[in-house]
């Protein structure tokens, strides 16, 4: 049985930058970094485990609040956006009333301490 013969294999040098020699700076923001880390692992194990996992519980809350506000407030926003579409039929009068109607209403929800409408000049 013939044997195979590899195909001759071409080589690439590659160009290999030497390494580096860490300055001070370089150490110095190391040592920092592993401070930080320990110094971090030490406040924990100051805190009871039910403390850091109410605490967690009590983080999560919070961001899924915020999620929530967000996202009605994204809802109310685009609402809002469908109902100052105006059609071409309106006449100019009634578009510019419109708009004004819905910017009223959106700067009343944003600042509630907007008590009485200004006529508009």
């Amino acid at each position: 049985m013939p044997t195979k013969k590899a195909a001759p294999v071409e080589e690439v040098a590659k160009v290999v930058e030497p390494l580096k020699k860490a300055t001070p700076f370089d150490e110095f923001m190391e040592h920092q970094k592993t401070s930080m880390s320990e110094f971090g692992k030490a406040v924990e194990t100051l805190i009871p485990q039910g403390v850091r996992e109410h605490g967690e519980a009590a983080v999560r809350e919070s961001v899924e609040g915020y999620r929530q506000f967000f996202n009605a407030t994204l809802d109310n926003l685009i609402e809002r956006i469908e109902r100052a579409k105006l059609t071409e039929q309106e006449p100019l009068s009634e578009k510019v009333d419109k708009a004004v109607k819905i910017v009223r209403e959106t700067v009343k929800d944003v600042v509630p301490s907007m008590k009485k409408e200004e006529p508009v000049p």
